[in-house]
């Protein structure tokens, strides 16, 4: 079969079977690089979202920070403000009160015992105070230890503004989640 053909005609299909072959080569270079370009396209979007996700979540966080530490300012400037407002109540407390005793000996010793667990000075029969209870002095014990007007009115105002600042900070603190699940108040 080869015998037939002549060099001419040999060095003819070679030069058509390598024109071929580059033409080929060449197309296909192409339709790779086109391939190329595209993933190196998709890949420098998908590089630009990650980094404005990244930016927007560290503004967000900054934004959330920000916000934490005005909130926490104002519960600090609104607890200061609770402190020198209870030091003009106690002021003007003592002022007013007489010091009359306005609770007994017992009535004290009662209450402070039942701070502690177990040691409630109550008796098995409702409304009825058992003073010898364990860690309940009896009477005799300490006449001075009575309650007056302005220990009453002392408690009173002191119990206030405890519940005052644990609300202000429940309110700072439901403010601050709120900010950060991204709604607004």
């Amino acid at each position: 079969m080869f015998e037939s053909i002549n060099k001419t005609q040999l060095a003819s299909l070679l030069l058509v079977l390598a024109a071929a072959f580059g033409l080929g080569w060449t197309l296909n270079g192409w339709r790779l690089q086109s391939a190329l370009a595209t993933v190196e396209k998709q890949h420098a979007e998908a590089v630009a979202a990650a980094q404005q996700a990244v930016t927007d979540a560290t503004e967000k966080t900054l934004a959330i920070e920000r916000q934490g530490e005005i909130i926490a300012a104002r519960a600090i400037a609104a607890e200061n403000q609770n402190t020198q407002l209870a030091k003009e109540r106690d002021h003007a407390i003592r002022k007013l009160s007489t010091g009359r005793a306005c609770l007994s000996a017992p009535v004290v010793r009662l209450l402070n015992a039942g701070a502690a667990p177990g040691r409630s000075g109550l008796s098995a029969t409702p409304g009825v105070a058992t003073l010898a209870a364990p860690g309940i002095a009896a009477d005799s014990a300490d006449q001075d230890d009575y309650a007056n007007d302005i220990d009453v009115a002392l408690w009173s105002r002191n119990a206030r503004s405890q519940y005052n600042v644990c609300r202000e900070r429940i309110d700072a603190l439901r403010a601050f989640f709120v900010l950060s699940n991204g709604r607004e108040e």
